[in-house]
């Protein structure tokens, strides 16, 4: 899991919820979002390399509707292709050992994932505001 500063800028990993099963997973990652006090959940959509969805995307689109109706938070859907390779990539240039890369390799992908969403949701500026107020 994931969770941005408070402006929507910028994503950091939390923590990596480990599968039990369907229902206690949504259970704890609604739980999470609420001590949180998330806004927004976003789940990852594991498209096809050629942008089609496939059997797991539709897993993940039902995962997010039941973790929705739990939680009572909207879920938005991003895509998730390549994520991993740019999470591994960022904490091995971090000097992050190897052994503790596996370790938070989940946690990361999950912060690519809600950067990658961040980034497509700039806030609205208003068009008076001070030039470097609008521009970031």
């Amino acid at each position: 899991m994931a969770v941005s500063d408070p402006l929507g800028m910028i994503a950091r990993p939390v923590e990596t919820v480990r599968s039990v099963s369907l229902n206690v997973d949504v259970e704890r990652i609604s739980e999470i979002a609420r001590g949180l006090e998330a806004e927004i959940i976003v789940v990852g959509d594991p498209l096809h390399m050629s942008g089609d969805a496939g059997a797991m995307s539709n897993r993940a689109h039902k995962f997010g509707a039941l973790l929705e109706e739990v939680s009572g938070l909207p879920v938005a859907y991003c895509d998730e292709r390549l994520t991993t390779v740019e999470a591994q990539r960022i904490l091995q240039d971090s000097g992050v050992p190897p052994k503790k890369v596996r370790e938070q390799i989940d946690a990361m992908a999950a912060a690519v994932i809600l950067q990658s969403y961040l980034n497509t949701k700039k806030p609205p500026r208003s068009p008076d505001a001070p030039l470097e107020d609008r521009y970031w």
